[in-house]
């Protein structure tokens, strides 16, 4: 089975209301968005498409590695790079 079927099969954006934005290294160091191997521009295009209107965490509940200023200042530049 490949890692994302369920998210295919079972159309889980659908009912989705909160995602939790986080990324990291291969061995779980947390990382700034797009520095990990998550595919952060990716997932938020996919909801850009859909009109996601739920919400977005930045972080996903581990600790991220800056400041909030420079959290919002990521994703920012993420949105204006996509």
């Amino acid at each position: 089975m490949a890692p994302f079927s369920a998210y295919h099969a079972n159309r889980f954006i659908n009912y989705m209301a909160q995602l939790d934005v986080n990324d990291g290294t291969r061995d779980g160091i947390s990382t700034r968005l797009a520095c990990g191997r998550a595919e952060i521009k990716e997932i938020i295009s996919i909801l850009r498409c859909r009109n996601f209107d739920g919400v977005l965490t930045i972080g996903g509940g581990s600790l991220y590695p800056a400041t909030p200023q420079e959290a919002v200042a990521d994703f920012t530049a993420l949105l204006d790079n996509m």
